[in-house]
């Protein structure tokens, strides 16, 4: 986990050993103006603080000069512009407004590290528990109020009464308007309707077979007719249509607005007595499509990402916690996104103090991800938690240099105008500033085979892949709001973390939230691994006492005799971080096998040669593994994911008597030697017979002999490696000593060096090879390593690798000159 501190500018520290993924937040402080620009400036030439209209000004002005001179090589200020490229029009040079404008960069308070239950219990479970106990207390007082019982169906009642009598009302009016031949509607017939809908929706059935069933279990069904009856004509209709001979009936039988606003406010109204909460309330906004194949709805929507394909659009605030909805609006005809959630928010907060309302945080859908959103819910006193699509660029005051768009401008005229700018000397050209170089302003110029920037350059973020963690912040006034209730500013944040080797990913977030919210944002939140079975991993203190935990104590001690345990899991944070500047597993791979004296002793045939010979050469090759940004491949993450039903397997075996997970250990006299084997095993020692049993055990703490062994596991995906170690599959374990012809049978050339690094680094003479498939273990190979084998392994690694790495670990640093050759590039 890396530690920010934004404003300063690539620079990152190294992360505390935490066994933890970590997600960054945090409020800003203000700051007039930022130490640092960031990274980006490098590759966008900077002006001289002009505004970027003055741009666009400046060379408005010389395409109208070159139009007028025809006899020069410049053109009009209208040509190419309309060549399908969205620019029509005299607007050569215009740009779009600032996005940051109006934004500050900000500093941070320190930031700390939480783990993440902890910042659960403060932000969400607290508001939770507060939250579910004024509910409670709402549900019991306006139950009280209408002298029902405090149960499921008095519940259910209580929520529904207001909609059930309007429904009926409508539908009755239906009954007496068409002089149908029905009776009207009772409100029993309306619950009975409701029972047989919920339980509709639960089962899957149809109406009349639900009604089968309710009858065969002896209970009261209502009407099959009936139920039909209801569920086609309880729709808001409105009595205004004049037929052809004067009388009033319904025009539009499926018109469903005319009485749409009464429908969405009694609809949830009692549901908001109980649940709208502000003080304590997480809540969602989203919009939703209310299937419908009716043609004569006045608005109708197409969707082929929603389930009913087509219908009525609407927009819905619903509590986040509980997914309780608390207000729904359907969108009339020709009205903005922007004015729907408008009136849905006046309907949510009618009545209510416009002071108590900064405690309700909304978040929303990324369709809302907009500026104006977050400015309409501060207008009503609202806060806000908004995460900001990358593809949407314009939305947020940070973007990612990689995202924004090279110039669309012909080449030949962006050459021209700077020509133009260094030989001209007309109104707004002295504005531009120096042209060529970096300047003092805000806005850059644009220059040929650039970048174009919208925005202020210090709000653009360098995602070069090998750039470290940074979170960057600004703060803006949120404008006018109503009274004392409205949030005074917005927040923007902007995360840059690992992401491919193309670019590192760009989070975006703003956010307008109470203070008390505030603090609790500043922190970075320590995320333990979610697939770490605790009984069976050593070193760890979050769990004791379970059945395995003297067996635990005795590995654990005799690791920490020889090692120095680094991390508890692996892929974690800091285990990727403390990797750096070590030789783990693969580069002690390469450096092994370069020996002719290891191969000899393995009775592996000679090398053909290795590129690497010099330590230039080597610091090179390990450079490239200790800060590459490429991902893992398919097959990797496959294997990944196969290890925990592997080790399951491992341990049911009966000469297994336990498997426990393990982080990254190093030698401790050679910090720089390290391994991360995929488990330490206990092996019964009846696997040995008597003779070879005794220089590989040791005793338990009551006095049983035991072998210990370091536990690879290999899982093969390609056809061809598969089929491969099908043919080698066996039941029985196979044991074999170390360079012997079983040996080479089964473990491949390519895993026998990192093996022999694994037992070195452990102070072992077992190690337990796995061969494995996704659909469970192929063999298992149980070998031992000589004594000679291990002394080989400790002479070519402190001969070749020491003199690479060692300087690190030293008390007092002193970079060699190889290192400085080689830092700079990029991996």
């Amino acid at each position: 986990m890396a530690t920010v501190v934004p404003g300063e500018q690539n620079t990152t520290t190294q992360p505390t050993p935490l066994q933890a993924s970590t997600q960054p937040v945090g409020p800003p402080a203000p700051q007039n103006s930022p130490s640092h620009a960031p990274a980006a400036s490098k590759a966008i030439q900077g002006g001289s603080g002009s505004a970027a209209s003055r741009n666009g000004g400046a060379r408005r002005s010389r395409g109208r000069g070159r139009a007028r001179d025809s006899s020069g090589r410049g053109r009009g200020a209208t040509r190419g512009r309309s060549r399908g490229r969205g620019r029509g029009g005299g607007t050569t040079g215009a740009r779009h407004e600032d996005p940051s404008e109006g934004w500050t960069l900000n500093r941070t308070a320190c930031e700390t590290v939480v783990l993440e239950s902890a910042f659960a219990e403060k932000v969400i479970q607290n508001r939770a528990r507060m939250f579910c106990s004024n509910a409670v207390t709402q549900l019991k007082l306006q139950c009280e109020a209408r002298s029902l019982p405090c149960t499921r169906c008095g519940f259910t009642v209580l929520l529904l009464q207001g909609l059930i009598d309007q429904l009926r009302n409508w539908a009755n009016e239906y009954i007496r308007l068409r002089n149908k031949d029905q009776e009207c509607v009772s409100i029993a017939e309306m619950y009975r309707y409701v029972s047989e809908l919920l339980l509709s929706h639960t089962t899957g059935f149809s109406f009349e077979k639900n009604i089968e069933v309710l009858r065969q279990a002896g209970s009261t069904a209502p009407s099959l007719d009936r139920v039909r009856f209801i569920a086609d004509n309880i729709l808001e209709y409105a009595p205004t249509g004049r037929g052809r001979q004067g009388e009033m009936h319904w025009n539009a039988q499926r018109d469903q607005k005319r009485q749409l606003s009464e429908f969405e406010s009694i609809g949830f109204r009692d549901t908001r007595k109980v649940f709208f909460c502000p003080l304590h309330l997480l809540a969602t906004l989203d919009d939703d499509l209310y299937g419908t194949r009716a043609s004569d709805n006045q608005v109708k929507m197409l969707s082929a990402r929603k389930a009913d394909k087509e219908g009525h659009s609407a927009d819905a605030l619903a509590d986040a916690l509980f997914r309780i909805i608390l207000a729904i609006r359907f969108r009339r005809r020709g009205e903005a996104q922007t004015e729907s959630v408008k009136k849905l928010l006046s309907t949510v907060l009618d009545g209510r103090g416009e002071e108590a309302n900064t405690g309700c945080i909304v978040t929303a859908d990324r369709g809302y991800g907009k500026q104006s959103f977050l400015e309409i819910l501060s207008g009503f006193g609202l806060s806000s938690v908004f995460v900001m699509p990358e593809h949407l660029l314009r939305v947020h005051s940070f973007v990612g240099l990689s995202y924004l768009d090279p110039v669309r401008d012909d080449l030949e005229d962006e050459a021209l105008d700077i020509g133009d700018a260094e030989g001209e000397s007309e109104p707004g050209a002295a504005d531009m500033g120096d042209t060529h170089g970096e300047g003092n302003g805000e806005h850059p110029a644009v220059a040929p085979h650039q970048l174009y920037c919208d925005r202020r350059r210090t709000f653009v973020i360098d995602n070069d892949p090998n750039l470290g963690p940074e979170a960057f912040f600004a703060t803006k006034n949120a404008g006018t709001g109503r009274g004392r209730s409205r949030q005074r500013s917005m927040n923007a944040i902007a995360v840059r973390e690992r992401g491919t080797d193309k670019f590192s990913k760009v989070l975006r977030f703003m956010y307008t939230v109470p203070a008390g919210i505030q603090d609790a944002l500043n922190t970075w939140i320590a995320v333990p691994k979610q697939n770490i079975d605790k009984k069976f991993t050593l070193f760890q203190t979050l769990r004791r006492g379970n059945e395995m935990q003297d067996l635990q104590d005795v590995v654990s001690v005799f690791l920490r005799e020889r090692c120095e345990v680094l991390t508890v899991s692996q892929r974690c944070a800091d285990w990727f971080v403390l990797r750096q500047f070590r030789v783990t597993g693969t580069n002690a791979g390469l450096v092994l096998m370069s020996s002719p004296c290891f191969r000899s002793i393995l009775r592996l045939p000679a090398s053909s040669g290795t590129e690497e010979t010099t330590m230039p050469q080597w610091f090179e090759r390990f450079y490239k593994g200790w800060f590459s940004t490429k991902t893992s491949t398919e097959a990797m993450m496959r294997g990944s994911a196969n290890e925990c039903a592997v080790l399951s397997a491992l341990r049911a075996k009966p000469f297994v008597t336990a498997v426990f997970e393990v982080g990254m250990l190093a030698v401790k006299e050679r910090r720089f030697l390290s391994c991360s084997p995929d488990g330490i095993a206990v092996l019964d020692t009846s696997i040995y017979d008597s003779e070879g049993v005794g220089e590989v055990t040791m005793q338990d703490g009551e006095g049983n002999h035991i072998i210990l062994g370091c536990v690879e596991i290999k899982t093969r995906v390609a056809d061809s490696s598969v089929g491969e170690a099908v043919l080698l599959s066996c039941p029985d374990v196979v044991l074999c000593e170390a360079g012997n012809d079983t040996f080479h049978k089964y473990i491949p050339q390519g895993h026998m060096a990192q093996l022999m690094q694994q037992v070195f680094v452990l102070g072992l003479r077992v190690g337990i090879y796995v061969a494995a498939a996704e659909t469970g273990i192929l063999y298992i190979v149980v070998y031992r390593c000589s004594e000679m084998v291990l002394r080989m392994c400790e002479d070519v690694l402190m001969d070749i690798a020491s003199p690479i790495v060692k300087w690190a670990h030293e008390d007092t640093l002193t970079i060699p000159s190889f290192v400085t050759q080689n830092a700079s590039k990029p991996y």
